[in-house]
């Protein structure tokens, strides 16, 4: 690490390497495209990314697959403008968006969960520059904290062994000095926190951080954080805001009036703060896009949400779409600009 605290970026012959080696294996591509097109089932795709980031990060946090790389960001942008008709979430929750009908080209449209600063500051112009829509869905409760997603601060304060052996929020028992130990200790602290109260999962986090002797490093935070309300405002007409609701407990597993009220709460503090111009409304996007048929009717019948957003496989059958549990598609890391070319075109989930 450099002395500014920052990450060495990539030398320049490594990028050429990389750039040399997509622009021939998009050639190839290109060949197949006119029958990928033909096999694509016309019904259109939600892209689901979360994080872009332009420097190398802990290799713990990329195993996530939620934090993809500017060059591939520039690539999926630069496939999808030329390709696709790309078009705002909302076009898509018009009657009949989510048809099956053949088309030119595939109809997509791109979101970005959880609220991550850089979909502003890096992913966010490179959106503008082309003149492509897209939705942020963001945790209304993590624009006012100055920590990162509780995944990502775990993965970081996991990254290397430490002798330290505990129990944390004197529910889990951990022990970082070897790889196993930290392998384990993630497991339990994830099945803890994933439907924990935010003020649990901060105690946790910061009995980890005590034990793990590793504090949080300020470019990180800076490149991972959440965004802020203020920061929210600043992410340009294009880019729409939904609801991703307000803390991130998965709601399959709350209680079904929990999730109901953090849906609902979420959606109070976006309309207060975002203009509807720039609100998708009625609209809720599942954390880890889980729910239960009890918690979809729950929030139809509070008059919550009109539609919901899950994951499902892009080649599903829409006869019988739930506008509660609409498909998206997640694209991470790690993926091949081939299968992103699947997916783009509705063939993969």
């Amino acid at each position: 690490r450099v002395a500014s605290g920052l990450p060495e970026r990539p030398g320049a012959p490594r990028v050429s390497i990389r750039r040399s080696l997509v622009a021939a294996a998009t050639k190839g591509l290109d060949l197949i495209r006119p029958i990928v097109e033909r096999l694509a089932p016309g019904r259109p795709v939600v892209l689901c990314y979360h994080s872009v980031v332009d420097r190398p990060i802990p290799v713990r946090l990329t195993q996530t697959g939620l934090h993809l790389p500017l060059e591939d960001w520039r690539l999926h942008l630069d496939y999808l403008a030329t390709h696709c008709e790309v078009v705002p979430v909302t076009r898509l929750l018009e009657p009949g968006g989510f048809a099956t009908r053949r088309r030119s080209r595939p109809r997509v449209a791109i979101t970005l969960d959880d609220g991550y600063v850089n979909n502003l500051t890096i992913a966010a112009p490179e959106l503008v520059s082309r003149g492509l829509p897209a939705t942020v869905f963001v945790v209304t409760d993590s624009l006012a904290t100055d920590r990162l997603f509780w995944w990502d601060e775990l993965n970081w304060l996991l990254t290397a062994p430490h002798p330290g052996r505990g129990r944390l929020a004197d529910a889990v028992d951990v022990d970082l000095s070897n790889p196993m130990g930290i392998e384990a200790a993630g497991r339990a602290i994830r099945a803890a926190l994933v439907a924990a109260l935010p003020a649990e999962r901060a105690r946790m986090l910061d009995e980890l951080t005590l034990l793990s002797g590793r504090p949080m490093e300020r470019w990180l935070l800076e490149l991972l954080r959440p965004l802020t309300w203020a920061e929210v405002g600043r992410l340009g007409d294009s880019i729409a805001v939904g609801n991703h609701t307000a803390t991130h407990r998965v709601l399959s597993a709350i209680e079904v009036a929990d999730a109901v009220a953090d849906v609902a709460r979420a959606g109070k503090s976006l309309e207060s703060v975002v203009p509807a111009s720039r609100r998708i409304e009625r609209a809720v996007c599942y954390p880890r896009g889980d729910s239960t048929s009890a918690v979809r009717a729950g929030l139809r019948a509070a008059d919550v949400a009109t539609w919901g957003f899950g994951l499902r496989s892009a080649g599903a059958s829409v006869r019988h779409l739930d506008p509660m549990n609409l498909p998206r598609t997640i694209v991470g890391a790690g993926q091949s600009m081939a299968r992103f070319r699947l997916r783009a075109a509705g063939l993969t989930g």
